[in-house]
């Protein structure tokens, strides 16, 4: 269950455009399932960072990004031989600088996506395989840990296992029975770091320990991810000054056209009960104010609220019943902001000296720096000790950031973070990289390997498959080759050659 808030939250942060840089509270104080250390403010590192970016980029942009993210060695040989099948055969058919005839160039074209098919059929036919080959040694143990996945098997695997099981598992009972196992399992990895410092992996010769050195670079590696990601909000700390200067004097020049806007809006949120229709509200509701010629900044406004209807998660199920709706936690989300923008415009109400607007948000930009300096003072401190040699637990560790976090109202750095959490998703990614790079390694040297067979059946397969299909051009290529060996051949002068 923290994994998933977690997850949902740090995306929720992702599109957080709040100037004001309050904690993102995750449901209101009526839902009781939510317990408070299970609120994670969430770190942004350069690979989340990476991943906002690539929510501005165009769709086409979008799709092609998506795919390169889980790009693997299958992938890879699909991507190519499309383009070997659909573009090559275009530069080939209308090639300006060559000097064969046009049957000619279309005989050499059907050649390409033939290619590309093969390709697909042996290369990644074989590599595929491989792959799975590769997941089920992960899962079970056989690989060395820094490939050890035994402790982070994933729903398919999970499923697999369980329809194997229990083949009289119905749809809805094998669901739950994912659900509750990815749950056990998450709960028994946390359990043993929080209390024993340990990961256990399952192996062939039984349950074994993650090695010190292993246990002891991820502690390293999660501190150093902290640091960064304190390190770049820091830095961009002047220009939020600079935004928030610009909002706060338009709450205090217009707050008489924003106060019955947002007073508005938030009653028209409580009777919105899923994304869907949240989103077409927004929409027509910025498309309203558009029309009325509302100020720039309104809509930016309406838009930072809309911006939060993109989340897509998927709730874990006890029961068969969600134990956290995604919608209500975006939905909530939404009416925060909404709350806290009609607040921060009445504060600045009435205040019409811009001098005492800047010294307010300079005050509170600063109270941001302070937290912020706090953090990475306390994440330097950790990481000289643990170069040192100082051997901590993840447990002494999350103490220690608690101790630092005294006292510190601001939220969103790595002292108020879940430090197990941090740990047990570097780790996690770690494994998964790994295991992704021996994968892409195997599949180059099986498509190598491979290659050869591959170009035997094209030179077997192309000539058999334009006679069939193609008779025509195939017939004219024939009598064009047997006419440039005629052309080629000595001329005899006088009946001697």
């Amino acid at each position: 269950m923290e994994g998933y808030i977690k997850r949902v939250v740090m995306k929720l942060e992702k599109v957080n455009y709040n100037v004001y840089n309050t904690p993102l509270k995750v449901i209101n104080n009526s839902t009781p399932k939510v317990k408070p250390h299970q609120s994670f403010t969430g770190t942004a590192t350069p690979k989340e960072v990476t991943k906002e970016l690539k929510g501005l980029m165009p769709f086409g942009v979008r799709v092609v990004s998506k795919l390169a993210e889980g790009m693997g060695e299958v992938q890879n040989i699909c991507i190519n031989a499309l383009g070997t099948g659909l573009v090559a055969p275009i530069f080939i058919k209308y090639n300006p600088l060559s000097k064969a005839d046009e049957d000619t160039r279309t005989y050499s074209a059907w050649r390409q996506p033939i290619s590309a098919v093969l390709a697909v059929v042996t290369q990644a036919g074989m590599v595929a395989p491989f792959n799975s080959v590769i997941s089920n040694m992960a899962y079970t143990g056989e690989y060395p840990e820094e490939y050890n996945m035994s402790n982070l098997k994933d729903e398919k695997y999970i499923r697999k296992l369980l329809k194997k099981s229990d083949p009289s598992l119905t749809a809805d009972q094998l669901k739950i029975r994912v659900q509750e196992e990815l749950k056990r399992q998450h709960t028994n990895l946390r359990d043993d770091v929080i209390n024993k410092n340990k990961i256990l992996l399952k192996t062939p010769k039984g349950s074994v320990p993650l090695s010190e050195k292993a246990f002891n670079g991820t502690i390293s590696d999660t501190i150093q991810e902290l640091i960064k990601s304190d390190t770049a909000k820091l830095k961009s700390t002047e220009l939020k000054e600079e935004r928030r200067l610009a909002r706060s004097l338009f709450y205090s020049e217009q707050s008489e056209k924003i106060i019955p806007t947002l007073e508005g809006i938030g009653k028209d949120l409580e009777g919105i009960k899923t994304l869907k229709e949240a989103e077409k509200y927004f929409k027509n509701k910025i498309k309203e104010l558009k029309h009325e010629k509302a100020p720039k900044e309104m809509i930016r406004m309406l838009n930072e609220m809309k911006g939060r209807i993109q989340i897509i998660a998927t709730p874990p199920k006890v029961d068969g019943k969600p134990q956290l709706d995604p919608q209500e936690v975006v939905l909530q989300e939404i009416k925060d902001k909404n709350n806290k923008m009609l607040e921060r415009v009445k504060e600045y109400t009435g205040m019409t000296d811009k001098t005492e607007i800047e010294q307010k948000v300079a005050a509170s930009v600063a109270d941001r720096k302070s937290a912020l300096t706090k953090s990475l003072e306390a994440l330097e401190e950790l990481k000289t000790k643990i170069s040192s040699g100082e051997k901590l637990t993840v447990s002494q560790i999350q103490k220690f950031l608690e101790e630092k976090a005294g006292g510190i109202s601001f939220k969103d750095s790595a002292l108020h973070c879940d430090f197990t959490e941090e740990f047990l998703t570097k780790y996690k990614n770690n494994i998964e990289n790994n295991l992704k790079g021996h994968k892409q390694f195997t599949g180059l040297v099986i498509s190598l390997a491979v290659l050869p067979i591959t170009c035997c059946l094209l030179n077997w397969v192309y000539p058999r498959f334009m006679d069939a299909v193609f008779p025509n051009l195939s017939n004219k290529k024939h009598d064009n080759e047997s006419k440039q060996l005629i052309d080629k051949a000595p001329k005899q002068v006088g009946g001697v050659a």
